[in-house]
């Protein structure tokens, strides 16, 4: 049993536990990148509904659809990231595919660590607390049961993102090994 799992890890089997640094950094590039990106894109199609040609929608539509659209561009981003720093990090002879992962999820962790710091300081300002809020603000029991909802939300959108991470380092990882070898070096 263990000899097939160490050739389903096509490593050497020894897992140092080293932190590429690099390879962490190059991910939270790409994670951080790709965010801003795909909520550009998102604001930009939020933004394309007019009332006034007749594309109404409830403000709880509206703010299902923001989360949702930030939840599963931000799973998209931590796989990303997570596959950017498996396949830096994999340029090393010594990285195997749990290295990788580790890369992949320290990658996760400081993006979110990033992005948090970022929404809790734009969320401090009370003029963008009220615009996020909308309708909510006047009703402090809706605030209070749709910020009880968003957060349960975003810890499981979370969760799936640390594992999208964790599965990017390793893949990422399996790719650049079958990159060297088959560049024969």
């Amino acid at each position: 049993m263990a000899g097939s799992f160490r050739t389903l890890l096509d490593g050497d089997g020894v897992t140092t536990g080293e932190v590429h640094w690099g390879a962490v950094v190059a991910g939270v590039i790409v994670a951080l990148t790709g965010q801003v990106l795909l909520t550009l894109l998102g604001a930009g199609l939020g933004a394309s509904f007019d009332a006034t040609r007749g594309d109404v929608l409830s403000g709880a539509t509206v703010a299902w659809g923001a989360y949702a659209w930030w939840a599963v561009t931000g799973i998209a981003c931590a796989f990303a990231g997570g596959w950017t720093a498996g396949w830096v990090a994999g340029s090393t002879p010594s990285v195997d595919r749990i290295e990788g992962s580790f890369q992949g999820f320290l990658t996760w962790g400081a993006a979110t660590l990033i992005i948090g710091i970022l929404v809790l300081g734009l969320a401090s300002g009370s003029v963008f607390a009220a615009r996020v809020g909308g309708p909510l603000v006047g009703d402090a029991s809706g605030a209070a049961d749709a910020a009880a909802q968003a957060a349960l939300w975003s810890f499981f959108a979370l969760i799936i993102g640390a594992a999208g991470s964790i599965g990017g380092g390793f893949l990422g990882v399996a790719h650049a090994k079958r990159m060297i070898a088959a560049s024969g070096k």
